[in-house]
């Protein structure tokens, strides 16, 4: 069914959120993010758009309306592109380095689609094939192709084989789609897979038997402290000066951002006056969480993602400080048990987590609840009510890209300083 034929009305109706999916390397460093169409639509019965409106919805949205540069985090973005969007992708002034087109998987091969792909390589453009299926007939598009995307859902185990024997001829790398599990990553990696898609990074491996260091708890304490609004410095000084790690890393990273201000921190206090509660209780949180996991730096820009969304919903509710502190902390302790691979419910024991929060993150319920659902929706590409969060497609959309780019800047800050 044909986009302005759906029950939900006419294609212009039609508003999307880009959601990103990340696509990382063996070494679970990220290297590209597909952007993805998610259509907001609340009928059971309604369709998706055809793919030539979802791709022209995707690229107005990411080169217009957010910016390819927000979207891309310094990776390139993956766009599915039908065969005219691939003829008529020559004519955008997109650089190079910044897309991967996806020839989608129902396109048919033709001399038209191969002499279209032809000329994007040719002007220097990488050119993946989704949800790839092996067949002669699409030799011609191997023989152009940078990289390959296999469904590892669409395959047992034994044709999945088969298929990577068969691509092994070519000059591709073998990117793996819907990775889910840590189990399914680890099959893939051992079969020749070099790039993995999906959200399995976000997912926790549970051990039987495992328990919460006394150190991990006494850090999760001091990131509780430090969204409780009615926190002092003193208390702040005190918390921060106990965790040495904390501490030197903070010193680092402060002494190394503001280098061209002539000024030279020595103290936690002179730092925490400095940078306020708001800064300071973003660079603990990244600080902390990686020094208790060896997850990939995926996992923690998510987290951070996540948490501003959940407060940036709040502060559209006009909530209280208080409450937008609950809804940050929400967001942030939501992926707290894929952080360290705990059940949140044994993790809830130990830290005095107020009970909104935990019937948040445990059951999705109240209003905090919900708004974790929908930045959940969000980042898995499903369809949500955002009336139940009482804000406007709009305003969703407006602290979803806040919040993408809030994030890469918090991390990316970090992460420059530790390298100084």
């Amino acid at each position: 069914m044909a986009a302005e034929e759906n029950c939900c009305g006419p294609a212009s109706e039609f508003e999307c959120i880009l959601a990103r999916q990340p696509i990382c390397d063996r070494e679970l460093r990220l290297v590209g993010y597909e952007l993805l169409y998610r259509p907001h639509c609340h009928s059971t019965c309604c369709t998706e758009p055809d793919p030539e409106y979802a791709t022209a919805q995707v690229m107005i949205t990411a080169m217009t309306e957010v910016g390819m540069d927000l979207l891309s985090a310094d990776v390139p973005c993956f766009i599915n592109m039908t065969k005219d969007a691939l003829h008529h992708a020559q004519s955008l002034s997109l650089s190079a380095s910044s897309v991967v087109f996806e020839v989608l998987e129902d396109v048919v091969i033709d001399e038209y689609l191969v002499n279209s792909v032809k000329a994007l390589v040719e002007r220097g453009y990488t050119i993946a094939l989704d949800d790839f299926v092996y067949s002669d007939a699409a030799i011609p598009l191997l023989e152009c192709a940078d990289i390959v995307k296999v469904d590892i859902r669409a395959f047992n185990t034994q044709a999945l084989v088969h298929q990577v024997n068969l691509l092994r001829r070519f000059s591709v790398k073998l990117l793996a789609e819907k990775v889910e599990t840590w189990q399914e990553y680890r099959m893939c990696k051992k079969l020749g897979f070099e790039l993995f898609q999906g959200y399995f990074f976000a997912s926790p491996e549970m051990l039987n038997g495992k328990k919460t260091p006394h150190n991990r708890i006494s850090t999760l304490r001091l990131l509780i402290k430090l969204n409780d609004p009615q926190v002092s410095f003193v208390e702040l000084e005190a918390l921060v000066s106990q965790d040495p790690f904390i501490y030197y890393k903070l010193l680092r990273y402060i002494n190394s951002a503001y280098t061209g201000m002539g000024k030279v921190f020595h103290d936690i206090k002179s730092i925490l006056i400095f940078l306020g509660l708001e800064q300071l209780r973003t660079l603990v949180c990244i600080m902390a969480l990686s020094r208790m996991t060896d997850k990939p730096p995926m996992l923690f820009l998510l987290m951070l993602q996540r948490a501003k969304f959940c407060e940036l919903m709040a502060v559209q509710q006009r909530l209280t400080r208080t409450q937008r502190n609950a809804y940050f902390t929400t967001g942030l302790f939501s992926l707290l048990e894929t952080c360290l691979d705990i059940p949140a419910q044994q993790l809830f024991h130990h830290i005095p987590l107020c009970g909104s929060v935990k019937t948040a993150i445990l059951k999705k319920q109240g209003h905090g609840g919900k708004v974790l659902q929908c930045a959940i929706a969000i980042e898995c590409q499903q369809q949500f009510d955002y009336a139940c969060c009482n804000v406007t497609e709009q305003t969703v959309k407006a602290c979803h890209y806040e919040a993408v780019n809030w994030a890469y800047k918090q991390m990316n800050s970090v992460l420059l300083s530790s390298e100084t």
